[in-house]
């Protein structure tokens, strides 16, 4: 439970470093 919780988060993480890097 708590692995996909951490996954959910790295992406969501992963998704904003991306939109920073676009700006």
């Amino acid at each position: 439970m708590g692995s996909i919780l951490w996954k959910y988060v790295k992406f969501h993480f992963n998704c904003h470093f991306v939109y920073v890097g676009l700006y």
